[in-house]
């Protein structure tokens, strides 16, 4: 079910897609269409966070155009602005018990199916679930193929690299852990409550916990330069007169000899 309350088959061929508007400029816009209608949620005088739907054909909902369908309308317009509420409200309330992240990183029987448990180390994982976490991802269904070109687009990898079959296999593994669910018999896909809630405390803690932690770990301390290169030399190199070897000392004439030892002049 779609945010507009439609069922959305193969033989769909309108918009479906979700865009963040002006992200740079500190009042972003989340915008989600369908046909040409489209939800939009933002902040006001940054206290309220509104919903507003805008339908520009009523039709694509099966209501008439009549004044008799408007009481229709607006409670389809009130049930899609509830809908796009509750999607931010399940990601704040990520609170979870240690049983449930035990569980995660335990494996999993898919029938006679042995599936690795989910680690925050597996970078594949975390990027996946990163993805599905976008705006475009959570609010919608979506095919593992359309997730997976978005995948490859927004890390820059080539398709060698990160093959379709090794994206389903990651998939299933979120499956399997009850993050992901497919719709009926069809191929598409969708996050469940369970997995907005895991999912962003996963991508949280390894990327602003473990990451972190690790680049600290890493890091080697490098010595300070100072100002003076001179002073970094050891004082013993200046204190230390030339040494003056005994075959230097035959090699100079008498008369200089003697006037170097005893300090008379020649």
């Amino acid at each position: 079910m779609h945010l507009f309350g439609r069922c959305i088959t193969r033989r769909y061929q309108g918009q479906l897609r979700t865009i963040l508007d002006h992200p740079d400029t500190g009042h972003p816009v989340l915008r989600s269409y369908y046909q040409t209608s489209f939800v939009k949620q933002y902040e006001k005088a940054d206290r309220l966070l509104r919903a507003e739907t805008c339908i520009n054909d009523t039709r694509h909902l099966d209501i008439g155009r009549r004044l008799e369908n408007l009481p229709q309308l607006i409670a389809r317009m009130r049930a899609t602005n509830e809908r796009y509420l509750d999607l931010p409200a399940d990601l704040l309330a990520s609170t979870v018990d240690t049983g449930q992240l035990a569980a995660l990183a335990q494996p999993t029987l898919l029938g006679r199916r042995r599936l690795a448990g989910l680690k925050l180390h597996d970078d594949r994982v975390i990027r996946l679930l990163e993805t599905l976490l976008h705006p475009g991802g959570f609010v919608a269904d979506w095919t593992s193929r359309q997730v997976h070109a978005r995948q490859l687009d927004r890390y820059r990898l080539a398709e060698s690299h990160y093959r379709l079959s090794q994206f389903r296999y990651d998939l299933t593994k979120l499956r399997a852990k009850g993050l992901v669910e497919r719709l009926g018999k069809s191929r598409r896909y969708r996050l469940t409550s369970l997995g907005l809630k895991l999912g962003v405390l996963l991508v949280k803690a390894r990327t602003r916990l473990l990451g972190p932690l690790c680049t600290l770990a890493t890091r080697t301390s490098r010595p300070h330069p100072t100002r003076n290169p001179a002073r970094s030399k050891p004082r013993s190199a200046k204190l230390t007169p030339p040494s003056i070897s005994s075959a230097t000392l035959s090699a100079w004439p008498q008369r200089e000899l003697n006037s170097a030892t005893t300090g008379a002049r020649p």
